[in-house]
């Protein structure tokens, strides 16, 4: 085959192929295209024939039946496309299959994203939803605000995620996959145990794992003088302090607790001295003592005027100042006073001072008589104030109704002591007469012994003549 010969059948093939793309063009014009959206193949089945289409459109003729093989495509775990319809020259038309109209041009399935939206409680159980929603679209819940169980009511407190609250509605919008969490505070109920004590119990909500104070009566009077006493608090499933004024805190642990406060019995004790009244509340079987002063020097002249203690009287007597009571009742006590005024008796010796309670009387002694050698002192009477009253048999003075200090001063007069003159003048003639016997007595011993020496010597010499005779003729 020459060149020419190869020139002409190339040109004969290109005109057969463009008669051939002519008819096809034709062809095309009376059919529809199937178009796959989709980023992977599309299973389709067409008049009961499967095809997958992918990449280039797929022709359809008018009156032909398409159905989608498969209606949901997940492209993650928390992701999927799901059959809507067909979009037949852009309008929708649902079912899964569709026969295709005269005149359509464009075929298309409709598929939409959907994301898992998951809303869970926490603690668990309250709330857990799991739902597929449009992308786009908004997962609406209504939520339970307050959950009880048993000793535990959980309340709703706060969203963690996208969402918006509007009342106990939840909004969540949805754009991905979504998971949010509601959280619910966990309150315990705690029992507060006074029915020991005579008052209801009283029963509070509290949050779990948090101090809460609770309050109760600090105080609780059980009658006249008499009150309980908050002192302690003890608790079961639970940690409880005492805050003092009637707060408790409290921490429950899990579930239900209950508290028990612990009340002391207290009395009043009341006691009135000159300084005024005084009140104090005391434990049962705890010691108090009361101090009274014993002397409270009073006007216009505390040196001379004062109170005087005299004893406590009330619900325990006694004459003792300071007064110490175990406390098992109601107490109440008065110190007793009573006005006293000094009352000094000057004297010839030392003064000597007295009290004496107002409105009182007192005997004032002096000695009536002071004795002297030969001059002595008589009482004639006592200055008393601005006055001279006359002393009473053996000088006693009876003061009565005395209302003010007292200075009493006795007064005496000098006066010759005629006893002791007579007993003197007795013991000088006593004396005289004694030593006149004396002399006396002197002078007749004197004279003894001189007439016993005279008789001696008279002795003597007769003696010594008889001697000298009858010896003389032998000299």
């Amino acid at each position: 085959m020459t060149v020419r010969d190869k020139q002409l059948r190339l040109l004969q093939l290109l005109g057969l192929l463009i008669v051939a793309l002519s008819l096809g063009m034709a062809v095309e014009a009376s059919a529809a295209e199937l178009d796959n959206p989709l980023p992977f193949p599309l299973p389709v089945t067409v008049d009961g024939l499967s095809f997958v289409v992918a990449g280039k459109p797929l022709r359809l003729d008018p009156g032909s039946n398409v159905c989608v093989a498969k209606q949901v495509f997940y492209t993650g775990e928390s992701s999927r496309l799901v059959f809507q319809g067909w979009l037949v020259d852009g309008v929708l038309i649902e079912g899964l299959c569709l026969e295709v109209p005269e005149g359509a041009s464009r075929v298309e399935p409709y598929y939409v994203t959907e994301f898992m939206v998951v809303a869970r409680s926490n603690p668990p159980g309250i709330v857990e939803v799991r739902e597929w929603v449009r992308a786009g679209d908004s997962l609406v819940i209504d939520l339970p605000l307050e959950v009880e169980e048993g000793d535990a009511r959980y309340v709703f407190s706060r969203v963690d995620g996208p969402g918006r609250l509007t009342g106990n509605r939840l909004e969540v919008p949805v754009a991905s996959p979504t998971t949010v969490t509601l959280v619910y505070d966990a309150y315990y109920r705690v029992v507060v145990k006074l029915s020991d004590y005579g008052f209801s119990d009283e029963e509070y909500w509290l949050k779990a794992r948090e101090e809460s104070v609770v309050r109760v009566q600090g105080e609780i009077s059980i009658g006249e003088g008499s009150k309980l006493v908050l002192a302690d608090v003890e608790a079961a499933g639970a940690e409880a302090r005492l805050l003092g004024k009637g707060r408790i805190a409290v921490i429950p642990r899990q579930g239900g607790a209950e508290v028990y406060p612990v009340y002391e019995v207290h009395y009043r004790v009341t006691w009135r001295t000159l300084e005024g009244p005084r009140e104090v509340w005391v434990k049962q079987g705890e010691a108090v003592t009361l101090t009274a002063q014993q002397r409270v020097p009073a006007a216009p002249d505390p040196e001379r005027v004062a109170y005087v203690f005299q004893g406590w009287k009330g619900t325990i007597e006694s004459s003792l100042p300071t007064l110490t009571i175990i406390v098992d009742k109601p107490i109440n006590e008065e110190a007793v006073y009573k006005k006293m005024y000094k009352v000094t008796v000057e004297g010839p010796f030392q003064p000597r001072e007295f009290w004496v309670e107002e409105g009182g009387s007192i005997p004032v002694y002096q000695p009536d008589t002071i004795p002297g050698l030969i001059l002595g002192r008589k009482l004639t009477g006592y200055i008393v104030g601005d006055r001279i009253v006359p002393p009473g048999p053996g000088g006693v003075l009876l003061l009565r109704d005395v209302r003010e200090p007292l200075t009493i001063v006795p007064v005496y007069e000098v006066t010759i002591m005629w006893s002791n003159v007579a007993l003197l003048a007795g013991l000088v003639f006593a004396v005289i007469v004694l030593y006149m016997g004396y002399d006396l007595f002197m002078t007749l011993r004197e004279e003894r012994r001189a007439r016993a020496a005279e008789a001696a010597t008279r002795r003597i010499g007769e003696t010594s003549e008889e001697g000298g005779g009858e010896g003389g003729g032998e000299t």
